[in-house]
């Protein structure tokens, strides 16, 4: 008789990501709709798991609030895409 076992092996990380006041120059960037406090573009996907290429998709969509500088850099709202995300979950579960 063969006896056969069954392992579950589980990985779970974390990552942890540190984000300091956005400014450009010496100011904070606000979001002008909400008022929330804006982060780079590449940030804002690291924190939220999203490669860039998401984030570039919901600015095309109109779906999240973005402000682009006059150096052509993209500060995304935090906020909005918070609400994205918890929305896309709602509709899923």
């Amino acid at each position: 008789m063969k006896i056969t076992r069954k392992i579950n092996i589980s990985v779970i990380t974390e990552k942890k990501v540190l984000v300091s006041s956005t400014t450009v120059g010496n100011e904070t960037i606000y979001c002008r709709q909400c008022a929330a406090e804006m982060l780079p573009a590449h940030i804002s996907a690291d924190f939220f798991g999203f490669s860039s290429r998401v984030i570039y998709r919901l600015i095309e969509a109109d779906k999240i609030h973005f402000l682009e500088t006059e150096r052509n850099e993209i500060y995304i709202c935090s906020v909005s895409v918070a609400e994205v995300l918890q929305k896309t979950l709602r509709e899923c579960f």
